[in-house]
């Protein structure tokens, strides 16, 4: 990493290299999040956020749960499976719709994908729905 922001850095243009922003006093302390589409989104995925988070301290205890904490790295391995093939397949589509529609379509679909996770039994169906993108919530369930 630290190769190819050397790399970077030296074949910068010297005019943007030498660049320098002025202060400006009527700056606000908030900078970019005035902006109501940036707050549109940040606040629109929060519950996603949300819901990831969830999903990195089930993943273990789902795993400890089934008596096999090994498989742990196994899940987050086809967990980051499932996101490189949704990755893969949106770049590869056509972009049919705007993006704001793509925006809201994906953050309605998280939470969709990851319930599939609440119908897991046992450690391979888990895995499998977890192919799929949703959180082990039947690990909470067997700690309560």
């Amino acid at each position: 990493m630290v190769v190819g922001t050397a790399w970077f850095v030296a074949v910068l243009p010297r005019e943007i290299a030498e660049r320098r922003v002025e202060d400006q006093p009527d700056r606000h302390w908030a900078g970019a999040l005035r902006s109501p589409g940036l707050q549109t989104i940040v606040i629109s995925m929060l519950p996603v956020g949300f819901a990831f988070g969830a999903i990195e301290v089930m993943l273990p205890a789902f795993a400890d749960a089934e008596g096999n904490r090994q498989l742990a790295g196994v899940f987050y391995a086809v967990w980051s499976l499932g996101s490189a093939f949704g990755g893969l397949v949106y770049g590869a589509r056509p972009r049919l719709f705007p993006l704001r529609t793509w925006h809201i379509a994906a953050a309605a679909a998280v939470p969709l994908g990851m319930a599939a996770l609440t119908l897991a039994k046992h450690a391979t169906a888990d895995g499998l729905a977890r192919g799929a993108g949703g959180p082990p919530d039947r690990a909470a369930d067997r700690y309560a």
